[in-house]
């Protein structure tokens, strides 16, 4: 009985147990796929943007995503997006700002830039980064 105890658990580990997914908000999903792939993206992507693996850490409200992005300009389909690969290749981490009712997103920032950003658009001390 052990053992097959033992083969479910890590069928469920190693299977798609280990997908999660998160509702945002105004078409907004965080999307965890496990190790360097994890993103945040809208149902309509053109319309409301997406932000690129590997998401680290977020927070959200009914107004705002605040995110936390280790960059990995190279993977994911992300190759042809030279803008954002010229962008992070010299910072440890991208932050990004998504205002959800306008679907904007703007980013991705060094750290300094993104508290620039927060500020310009009131986003509450409340959503916090880790």
């Amino acid at each position: 009985m052990k053992l097959k105890i033992g083969i479910l658990f890590f069928a469920c580990v190693f299977s798609s147990c280990s997908d999660y997914s998160k509702k945002l908000g105004n078409g907004y999903t965080y999307m965890h796929e496990g190790d360097n792939n994890n993103f945040i993206f809208h149902e309509y992507p053109q319309q409301g943007g997406e932000i690129p693996p590997n998401v680290i850490s977020y927070d959200y409200d009914k107004h705002f995503i605040v995110v936390k992005q280790k960059p990995m300009p190279f993977q994911y389909g992300y190759e042809t997006a030279e803008k954002y690969a010229n962008r992070t290749d010299t910072i440890p981490f991208c932050y990004w700002l998504i205002l959800k009712k306008e679907q904007k997103v703007f980013g991705p920032f060094d750290y300094n830039n993104f508290q620039k950003h927060k500020k310009k658009y009131k986003v509450p001390d409340k959503l916090v980064l880790e």
